[in-house]
């Protein structure tokens, strides 16, 4: 389906354009990455959504499907245009868009305060902007359709040699000075450490004044030890450990500076998460968002993991859910599903059960995550009874349910 998300975004996606020396003005635009607000990006999302048609699929089978899926589209489109960038030169803008770049060129009407775009692949084709807001920080203009779109800079990485003794620990977004940071600990497991996925999370929840922090994991900072040599369930078990120890010392370094901590662990990082309660308390930071995860997964599906295997939750209308393992050809896949087992294969009703008080933790799942599962009654009632906040997505997937999860950190503030 990648190549008709591609095809959507390049069909409806405006082509920006910066401005010659005939406004001083709109040379704000120039030789700076910019990319879509989060209400725009919601926006664009829904239109291009609402350009698919048959004709953009394999057949009116897979159309149906796409129309059944669209919130989950929503979500995919939307994520892809939040970290889409446009950058302004002189004469042509270009706009990157999963990695791909396409360049126009512009001219620009002073008396209209316009930009119109000329299309490479159609030169009658014609876009418009109608300039409405230019500042350092905005640029705001009312397109072809009468919709406002709006664009703000693009997030930066921000210079991990700043943060002494962690600078090796992960990567660093927001707002240095922020007095409440969020460490996150990623999904997956994976061999890299995911930036493009991480400042989506960021413009998701609406919060860039923040100070982010991904932090590596073994197998994102040593991936040479998982690519082409197979390891056992038992070394799996050992990296993991190893990477909750990363996850504590970076919290640690923050704490130390007496700033509020918040962790925020999805899928696999929940399980990181889970680990390091069970390792070292709750009182090591200043509270906990899981995110689509188990306390206890289903056992076939994490001695399928420890295998090197694969598996999946199929949710099906009125019928109890089902598994689906499969098997893995690559090393590095076999040994992450293995590195997922390492912490999957605990029962953390047992091994949480020292802690009497969760009330730090804040766990959201989707009854039909078809990666992890929903929770069970025995899940939600351990977390209950030690008064975590819990958020039920009805109906929800493992990727809306992040969605969901992830407007909770609107309301942390930045002092």
């Amino acid at each position: 389906m990648n190549r008709l998300y591609v095809v959507l975004i390049c069909l409806i996606l405006p082509f920006y354009v910066a401005a010659q020396n005939q406004n001083e003005k709109l040379g704000l635009l120039l030789n700076k990455e910019w990319q879509y607000s989060y209400e725009s990006a919601v926006k664009l999302s829904i239109k291009a959504f609402d350009k698919i048609t048959p004709s953009y699929c394999a057949n009116k089978r897979v159309w149906k499907q796409v129309q059944k899926e669209k919130k989950e589209y929503l979500g995919y489109l939307k994520d892809e245009i939040l970290n889409s960038k446009v950058i302004y030169n002189a004469d042509s803008v270009t706009f990157t868009y999963n990695k791909e770049e396409i360049t126009e060129k512009w001219i620009f009407d002073p008396q209209e305060n316009t930009i119109f775009i000329n299309s490479k692949e159609d030169s009658t084709l014609i876009k418009n902007q109608k300039i409405l807001t230019l500042t350092e920080d905005r640029y705001s203009y009312i397109n072809q359709d009468g919709s406002q779109i709006d664009m703000i800079p693009a997030l930066k990485k921000l210079d991990a040699l700043s943060f002494q003794d962690i600078n090796e620990l992960g990567v660093f977004f927001g707002n240095p000075n922020s007095h409440t940071v969020i460490v996150n600990t990623q999904g997956g497991p994976v061999d890299e450490l995911f930036e493009e996925e991480f400042t989506s999370i960021i413009r998701n929840s609406e919060s860039k004044d923040l100070l982010y922090v991904n932090v590596h994991q073994e197998q994102t900072q040593t991936p040479e030890l998982f690519q082409n040599q197979s390891i056992s369930f038992q070394q799996a078990i050992d990296f993991d450990k190893k990477s909750v120890a990363k996850l504590h010392r970076v919290i640690q370094h923050f704490k130390k500076q007496g700033k509020k901590v918040y962790v925020l662990g999805i899928s696999f990082g929940a399980f990181m998460t889970q680990e390091l309660l069970a390792t070292y308390g709750t009182d090591i930071a200043d509270g906990y968002y899981i995110m689509v995860g188990r306390l206890n997964i289903d056992s076939e599906v994490w001695k399928a993991f420890s295998e090197g295997k694969n598996g999946m939750f199929i949710h099906r209308e009125n019928k109890q859910s089902k598994i689906k393992t499969k098997k893995q050809k690559l090393i590095v896949e076999q040994n992450m599903s293995k590195l997922a087992a390492g912490l999957g294969h605990y029962r953390y009703t047992k091994k949480l059960e020292h802690i009497q008080d969760l009330s730090k933790v804040c766990y959201v799942f989707g009854t039909k995550d078809e990666q992890v599962g929903g929770l069970t009654n025995e899940e939600v009632e351990f977390l209950e009874s030690r008064k975590a906040k819990i958020i039920t997505v009805k109906d929800g997937t493992h990727s809306s349910a992040i969605d969901e999860g992830i407007k909770l950190l609107k309301d942390l503030k930045t002092n």
